[in-house]
């Protein structure tokens, strides 16, 4: 089904999360394993943290980490959490829960992966977490989502013009949970895409979803 139609990003994460199940049910690993390259999800990371002690104020502070450079062997996480290693992270299918380190707390936590662009053109980001998220791509920021001020669905699309190579990507999530989940995946931008944007309404703020419901 993934390789027929050109589908659009979102049809393709829907399609992902009806198809990844049924595969893991019949124990079918190397048919999850496809899967998930056709829906161009991230399969790799390396990750630290959570960085405390506030669990969500480090979204607004400066990045712990460099977001232009690979990430180090080791970080110190703050107070009463000491410096920690770097960790290898794979995902399930496409998802990935950044805990399971020795800090089972929350707070902001960075994961480091990387895309192969074979082709060069404009592409979509699918992401995919309930958590605040900053995207960064070669060093530089191209994506933050603050949950704490915008209410909205937990996927948001993204529209990149990426060149042939790799490119090395970091994101940023603050959570209060101590295993906070993602899902990253790229595809190309295809005819079926052009619609994302003018779908997608503007996320309601807490103070604007109040007035729509007390009016609705």
């Amino acid at each position: 089904v993934l390789k027929g139609v050109p589908l659009s990003a979102a049809a393709r994460g829907a399609l992902g999360d009806v198809l990844v199940p049924l595969a893991w049910k019949r124990g079918d690993f190397a048919a999850v394993k496809e899967i998930a390259t056709q829906l161009g999800c991230a399969q790799n990371y390396r990750v630290t943290g959570p960085f405390g002690p506030r669990e969500l104020l480090g979204f607004d502070e400066k990045p712990r980490i460099d977001p232009a450079q690979p990430l180090a062997a080791d970080y110190d996480l703050g107070p009463s959490r000491g410096r920690r290693p770097t960790r290898l992270m794979q995902t399930r299918a496409c998802s990935v829960h950044l805990g399971g380190g020795p800090v089972a707390d929350g707070g902001l936590s960075y994961a480091e992966t990387s895309v192969r662009i074979r082709t060069q053109g404009e592409y979509v980001v699918r992401l995919d977490t309930p958590n605040s998220v900053e995207l960064y791509v070669d060093g530089k920021s191209v994506l933050r989502v603050d949950r704490r001020r915008v209410l909205g669905a937990r996927v948001v699309f993204h529209k990149l013009a990426l060149a042939p190579g790799d490119h090395r990507v970091v994101l940023a999530v603050a959570s209060r949970h101590p295993n906070p989940v993602l899902e990253l995946a790229v595809t190309p931008l295809v005819a079926a895409d052009g619609s994302l944007a003018a779908a997608r309404k503007p996320a309601l703020n807490g103070i604007d979803l109040h007035l729509a419901v007390a009016v609705s």
